[in-house]
């Protein structure tokens, strides 16, 4: 990892710990923290958040491919800012779940407008993969506290998304009965 993250790496190792701790934070979520895209060509410091049943990549995997996630990152370019942002990959392909991107990105937008301005700058005017972006001041001594505190923000947001595939679950396939020979 570059040098210039290593003032923030500890903060966010300790923000998952924290996280991990929460009342909220039951055995369906995940945290997962690292250089992204890889640890081999760094290019930011990322602290993912999402529950299991949201993807269908491996939850140790830092670069997602599909599926929902709140992420919060430190970029190369800019260090002074923690970035983070709710994305929404590939919906179309998440098992158990029928979904259309767009519905889905309108529909969590219209019911996140009832909360957003418990969220510091941020915008949701993008397509339908990046479903909220914004930022803020990221203190190299204190960002911990920030990563813990926009978390426990997502989790309240994060029954906006449970509501919204509860109504996309795909029916339970059933069997047809097989004749006794």
């Amino acid at each position: 990892m570059p040098s210039g993250f290593l003032p923030y790496e500890p903060s966010f190792k300790r923000a998952c710990v924290l996280i991990r701790k929460q009342t909220w934070f039951t055995k369906d979520w995940i945290c997962k923290c690292g250089p992204w895209p890889s640890a081999a060509a760094p290019q930011c410091l990322v602290l993912k958040l999402l529950k299991r049943h949201w993807s269908n990549d491996d939850p140790a995997v830092i670069a997602n491919q599909s599926g929902i996630f709140f992420s919060m990152w430190i970029d190369a370019s800019d260090m002074a800012t923690l970035h983070f942002n709710i994305h929404a990959l590939k919906l179309r392909s998440l098992k158990g779940y029928t979904l259309e991107s767009r519905k889905f990105a309108a529909t969590f937008r219209s019911a996140f407008a009832q909360i957003a301005s418990t969220w510091p700058k941020h915008r949701n005017d993008f397509g339908p993969q990046t479903l909220i972006q914004g930022m803020m001041l990221a203190p190299p001594g204190g960002t911990d506290k920030l990563l813990v505190d926009l978390a426990a923000k997502f989790a309240k947001a994060s029954v906006v998304i449970d509501r919204l595939l509860a109504a996309a679950k795909k029916p339970p396939t059933r069997l047809k009965p097989q004749p006794v020979p």
